[in-house]
């Protein structure tokens, strides 16, 4: 993983980190199947974890049908969110930004699946 890069047009959003995962053999409800799913993500903030070990700090965020996880960090959105003092400050919240199924860098069912 590598840190995400500060642009200008991004005011105060704290540093992010991209990342992405591969899961084996992914079956639709469908019964379709691929034989590897990429799903990306990036995350802002640290996680901090309770006394079983389980991360108490996380918050998931999806981004609509038409977009992809950079909505949150291109637009005005990332200021306003996760700078600090503000309703998702990253340096109180671990935000997860995963790319959907069929969206940004995530695996798209249509490549391997043939629409």
């Amino acid at each position: 993983m590598q840190a995400g890069k500060q642009t200008p047009d991004r005011g105060s959003i704290p540093p992010w980190q991209d990342g992405g995962c591969t899961i084996r053999n992914f079956d639709f409800a469908s019964g379709e199947r691929l034989p590897t799913l990429t799903l990306a993500y990036s995350t802002l903030g640290t996680p901090e974890y309770d006394s079983n070990g389980q991360i108490c700090n996380a918050v998931l965020l999806l981004h609509s049908s038409t977009s992809s996880r950079l909505h949150w960090l291109k637009h005005q959105l990332g200021p306003p969110l996760f700078g600090d003092g503000q309703v998702l400050d990253a340096t109180r919240y671990f935000i997860i930004l995963p790319d959907l199924i069929g969206h940004g860098d995530s695996s798209k069912p249509s490549d391997g699946l043939r629409a």
